[in-house]
């Protein structure tokens, strides 16, 4: 086999200065050099690796209460809010530790998915009917009577 694709896949060489032998294939000779990783390849790699860790904890706290709707919840929302978040930062560690195009998207979609999480949280604690009103402020002049 080997024969074969070195009989009709590599030219011969028969130049003045080349001598007569065989030259090897494009492919093989690429896939014998490496180029160098680019910049900042390795803060997006350990960021995946990080955002696969996430997923991990994410999946071990599965049955964990968690605040929605501004109560703490354990039931089938509790597991659905937390498979939700396991998905996103597994597509979000995977697409960032392979370098695929989608990697980018992904982490767009993953913040905000957590941002829209926030905000909810956010709002959800600012209506909770048990939190103490503000007071009116006293007046800044002062009350003092004057003979």
């Amino acid at each position: 086999m080997r024969l074969c694709c070195v009989v009709f896949a590599a030219p011969k060489k028969t130049g003045r200065n080349e001598g007569n032998h065989w030259q090897r294939p494009a492919s093989e000779v690429s896939d014998r050099t490496h180029s160098p990783p680019t910049k900042g390849h390795f803060t997006l790699s350990s960021a995946g690796v990080l955002l696969i860790l996430s997923a991990i904890l994410e999946g071990l706290s599965m049955t964990s209460a968690v605040p929605l709707s501004g109560e703490l919840r354990g039931d089938a929302a509790a597991i659905g809010y937390q498979m939700l978040f396991m998905v996103v930062f597994l597509l979000m560690g995977i697409g960032l530790w392979s370098a695929k195009w989608w990697g980018y998207r992904a982490v767009l979609l993953g913040t905000g998915v957590y941002v829209l999480d926030r905000v909810t949280y956010l709002i959800s604690l600012m209506m909770r009917p048990d939190q103490p009103q503000s007071r009116p402020r006293p007046s800044p002049i002062n009350n003092y009577s004057t003979p």
